[in-house]
């Protein structure tokens, strides 16, 4: 997705280091449960993991790529073939 605001929350998250044990009982800010990160599922988990409370997924490691933001400020007909972020291109 590109994104319109260069505020947006959803470019900038928190990240939340929970016990992995709690992970069934947890939600994500749209009362979704965590799924576990294809990125990073294979790494071995040290009874830790990693989520944002808008994110999906649970991470192993707090560096997963998954959790990265790269900003950059681009011309829209670079992005046009993208959708548009749901939160601030509304």
């Amino acid at each position: 997705v590109y994104h319109t605001d260069k505020e947006c929350p959803y470019l900038y998250i928190e990240i939340k280091e929970v016990s992995f044990s709690d992970i069934d009982n947890l939600r994500n800010d749209s009362r979704h449960i965590y799924y576990k990160c294809n990125l990073c599922d294979e790494l071995e988990n040290s009874g830790v993991v990693y989520i944002t409370s808008e994110g999906k997924n649970y991470h192993n490691i707090v560096n997963c790529i998954g959790l990265k933001r790269s900003v950059y400020t681009v011309p829209l007909s670079l992005v046009s073939h993208k959708k548009v972020c749901s939160r601030c291109g509304e």
